[in-house]
């Protein structure tokens, strides 16, 4: 769950928006630990494991101990915005390729 809150601080994801990517997107799972198969937690169940680090004071003790982890490796976590995709790209037989190559005859 700890793992899910820092990916949720790294890409600036409320507890709603982090929902549906821990649920569709496999580097997310990774990170987390969560299974392929695994029921994952909704925004209410993290936003309550939020309150709860914060109120045994752990959340401030948690996260500059991955800073200084971090640090100690020269790394710095700074606005994620970028995912892996796995893609091929294929030919399409669509209208609108024929209508550019009718233009550029055209020319």
């Amino acid at each position: 769950m700890f793992k899910a809150i820092l990916l949720g601080q790294w890409y600036n994801l409320s507890d709603e928006e982090l929902e549906n990517p821990l649920n569709v997107r496999m580097d997310f799972m990774f990170f987390s630990g969560f299974e392929l198969l695994e029921s994952y937690p909704d925004h209410t169940t993290l936003c309550r494991f939020r309150c709860w680090l914060i109120e045994k004071k752990l959340d401030q003790l948690l996260f500059s101990e991955i800073n200084h982890q971090l640090q100690e490796k020269s790394l710095k976590v700074k606005n994620c915005a970028e995912s892996i995709i796995d893609a091929k790209l294929v030919q399409s037989q669509s209208r609108a390729r024929r209508l550019i190559e009718e233009i550029a005859q055209d020319r």
